[in-house]
């Protein structure tokens, strides 16, 4: 398995951003926190509060709560993004990242 260079990540994030805005912050938020696509779908507005996002990790892991990163360049930058996303949300809405 090889990672992503920088350039690679950046360009991918650019063209998710440009075809629809929560599949870049989905990706963003599961490339920062090491998320699978099953975790970052489940999250819930309640599930953030004072600029945390809490996770239920699943496979028998505890539970995370994590900083959101904030970046100089913006396609990294999730701080921002996650903050707008979730103030967007109803109070029990799932993310529902795949809709």
């Amino acid at each position: 398995m090889q990672a992503f260079s920088n350039e690679e990540l950046l360009a991918l994030l650019g063209a998710a951003r440009r075809a629809r805005e929560r599949d870049w912050l989905m990706i963003l938020v599961a490339y920062w926190h090491g998320l699978r696509a099953s975790e970052v779908t489940k999250i819930q507005r309640h599930d953030f509060a004072d600029g945390y996002p809490t996770v239920c990790r699943l496979k028998g892991s505890l539970k995370t709560i994590q900083p959101l990163i904030e970046h100089k360049i913006e396609l990294l930058n999730e701080r921002r993004a996650f903050e707008n996303f979730v103030a967007l949300m109803k109070p029990n809405q799932v993310v529902h990242f795949f809709r």
